[in-house]
């Protein structure tokens, strides 16, 4: 049984079991528990917990439940493809352990809790799978169009064209989407007296800024004083003021002058050729002191 993974010299099947297949009914592959520390930086081979359909020829199906070491290209989680050994790598795309490929295998007579796998003949029979997968993945994602069709293209430049077979599963991949992201809908379409009145709120609010935007023109306006409301929009407080412009006013340490600065801005009225000014509260800003300079100013 240890040998699935050992040298190919090693790696023969037991002699006398029966030839069988083995379905994943659900599988999990994870890494090895190598404790506090932590896994590897490389892993010769991954964790298996799988719940297998072995089907042997003249025999009732049966259920089998298992935990075992196997290959790494059954974890379909890598950033890059794992090979059919661990110091291999795959270039194209790779799904991992498929279940409805499923792998060859031989079965314990005696036994039939105890299967021997041939994992090398299971990678060479998921291989055109994946590559199918792929162009279907990509086909499925080029008819959806946006953004994510031209991305597509850039991260699978091995994927090749589709094929006339693969068009009945690129069918069936537009339903499962179409299908998941109406399931998305329907989970987070509940309605909710609250939010619905905030959103019925922003709705009103937006539509009005667009009918402004519309027929209004640009006029001029002077912020001179700012009234707090107390009233928030979610969490952000809200005031009266609309600001387009401001007077600010500060006294110069060095002189008593008082020198005035005026900033105006440009922006829409609320009401088409209003020009009414906004009064509000805030205080006037205070000009920080000049450093002083060395030397003497001609002029002075």
């Amino acid at each position: 049984m240890g040998f699935e993974l050992g040298p190919r010299l090693l790696r023969k099947a037991p002699r006398g079991w029966l030839p069988a297949r083995a379905y994943s009914e659900s599988h999990g592959v994870s890494s090895h528990h190598y404790g506090t520390e932590g896994p590897p930086e490389i892993e010769t081979s991954m964790h298996l917990r799988v719940t297998w359909r072995v089907e042997v020829p003249g025999r009732e199906p049966y259920a089998l439940r298992e935990e075992r070491s196997v290959p790494n290209w059954l974890d379909s989680g890598g950033i890059v493809g794992n090979g059919n050994r661990w110091y291999k790598v795959r270039v194209k795309p790779q799904y991992g352990l498929m279940k409805e490929v499923g792998v060859p295998c031989v079965v314990n007579p005696a036994d039939p809790s105890e299967i021997w796998i041939d994992w090398d003949a299971a990678y060479r029979e998921h291989e055109p799978v994946w590559d199918r997968v792929a162009r279907v993945q990509r086909e499925a994602t080029r008819r959806a169009g946006g953004i994510d069709a031209a991305l597509s293209r850039l991260g699978n430049p091995l994927v090749g064209k589709i094929r006339p077979e693969d068009e009945p599963y690129v069918e069936a991949e537009l339903a499962r989407r179409g299908k998941r992201e109406r399931d998305m809908q329907a989970q987070f379409n509940v309605s909710n007296p609250v939010l619905d009145g905030a959103h019925d709120t922003i709705r009103r609010r937006i539509e009005e800024l667009e009918r402004i935007s519309r027929v209004g023109r640009k006029v001029p306006a002077v912020v001179v004083s700012r009234v707090e409301t107390g009233r928030k929009l979610g969490l952000v407080p809200r005031s009266t003021s609309c600001s387009s412009s401001m007077v600010g006013t500060w006294r110069s340490s060095t002189s008593t002058a008082l020198a005035t600065r005026r900033v105006t801005r440009w922006a829409r009225a609320w009401t088409s050729g209003s020009t009414r000014p906004i009064r509000t509260t805030s205080a006037p800003a205070v000009r920080p002191p000049r450093a002083p300079r060395g030397g003497s100013r001609r002029g002075t």
